[in-house]
């Protein structure tokens, strides 16, 4: 090969890029092996994902839909147009008004910032003591 011929420190990125490449399939014995086994793995890793279910992921839609107060439940017969946002004697999220800053107000943790959260630990000292093995 005349790339031997160069000293290694004067030999060029491409040289060298070369060199390895000769090496790892010619020599390499190993990293062939793990290079199969890593395209097997690879293989057997898509033929699994095409066998999991998938499912549609709600998206918030722009613009967003127009929503009614629906009079006695009917769909028939909508009501006051309603807008996405917590009820009045809450606190208003801080954000855009969507789902994920929900959630994220829901779990907001050590804060007063809705008053479900008192009720929330209660309830779960009250559940975890009724379940708890001595009773107490």
């Amino acid at each position: 090969m005349p790339i031997l011929a160069n000293p290694a420190g004067k030999r060029s990125d491409g040289e060298r890029n070369e060199l390895a490449k000769f090496f790892k399939e010619n020599y390499a014995e190993e990293y062939l092996r793990a290079e199969v086994a890593l395209a097997k793995s690879k293989k057997t890793r898509e033929e699994l994902a095409a066998q999991i279910p998938t499912s549609m992921i709600m998206e918030d839609m722009d613009p967003p839909r127009q929503t009614f107060a629906l009079r006695r439940g009917d769909y028939q017969n909508p009501g006051d147009k309603v807008s996405a946002a917590t009820p009045a004697f809450l606190p208003k999220l801080e954000g855009p008004v969507n789902r994920l800053t929900l959630a994220r107000w829901l779990g907001k943790q050590g804060t007063t910032a809705h008053p479900a959260r008192g009720r929330e630990s209660v309830l779960g000292d009250v559940f975890r003591d009724r379940i708890s093995a001595d009773g107490e």
